[in-house]
């Protein structure tokens, strides 16, 4: 049995998106051309065991002014959502992905608003996982704008760069209907975790972001087929937001409970 037209998760995407309360301030932002391709270098190779990234994530409120290096954001997207190389399954072909993806079709895409990055001119990018590299171009960001846009949640709009995770709905609810929303929410959920433990590896911190104004968010990007999904603040964490809560919680015996 097929799955049934969809219909029902692109109502509850509707449904549950943020309408803009207010018209946020557009001032200084206008879409950026795209079609320069910046081509990332080699991602670096970590060292951090696996146990101190899960315990370094914790959510960041107070970024340092001090720019991303290019290298780190490139480990950084490559872990995320990265090509892995051609995989054969069954006769079927697709570019294997450091996530799992419903059917193989990896729907998403990661943009970029780069704030503060060494060797990046502030603008708008699409990551090209095909190429490692990053498309788009310069363009003025208003720090007030990029926060009214995530909700009046300024120390967003500090970090290094916005990254903004998006998805084409049609391709995977045309496979498997309104369930196929579930998937591509998981699969979402999957890259910004890649992200948060790499940025933990590499000494960055991260704020997750659930909140912003759909429409506004969509326009900004420029997206015509896709929705945004999640969005991730990346940058050097401010010595003022509490190293501490990053250390690795006491564990207490069952005897002693």
């Amino acid at each position: 049995m097929s799955p049934r037209q969809p219909s029902l998760a692109r109502w509850f995407h509707a449904a549950t998106s943020y309408p803009p309360a207010r018209d946020p301030r557009r001032v200084g932002l206008r879409h950026a051309a795209a079609g320069t391709v910046l081509a990332l270098p080699r991602p670096r190779l970590l060292a951090c065991p696996l146990e101190e990234a899960i315990a370094g994530r914790a959510s960041c409120r107070r970024f340092a002014a001090e720019p991303l290096v290019l290298a780190d954001l490139s480990t950084l997207l490559s872990a995320a959502y990265g090509c892995r190389g051609q995989v054969s399954v069954g006769g079927f072909g697709f570019q294997a992905r450091p996530v799992p993806s419903a059917g193989a079709i990896y729907p998403l895409d990661i943009h970029v608003i780069a704030l503060s990055v060494t060797g990046v001119a502030p603008g708008i990018y699409r990551y090209l996982p095909a190429r490692h590299a990053l498309e788009g171009g310069p363009a003025p960001l208003s720090r007030d704008f990029l926060s009214d846009l995530f909700l009046g949640q300024h120390h967003a709009a500090a970090a290094g760069v916005l990254a903004v995770v998006t998805a084409r709905l049609d391709a995977t609810l045309a496979r498997y209907g309104d369930r196929g929303y579930r998937y591509v929410l998981l699969e979402a959920g999957h890259v910004v975790q890649n992200l948060d433990l790499v940025a933990s590896a590499l000494g960055l911190a991260c704020l997750d972001l659930g909140g912003f104004l759909d429409r506004m968010l969509d326009e900004t990007l420029r997206l015509t087929h896709e929705v945004s999904l999640y969005g991730a603040a990346v940058g050097h964490p401010s010595t003022e937001d509490g190293g501490d809560v990053r250390a690795m919680p006491r564990v207490v015996p069952a005897e002693d409970l």
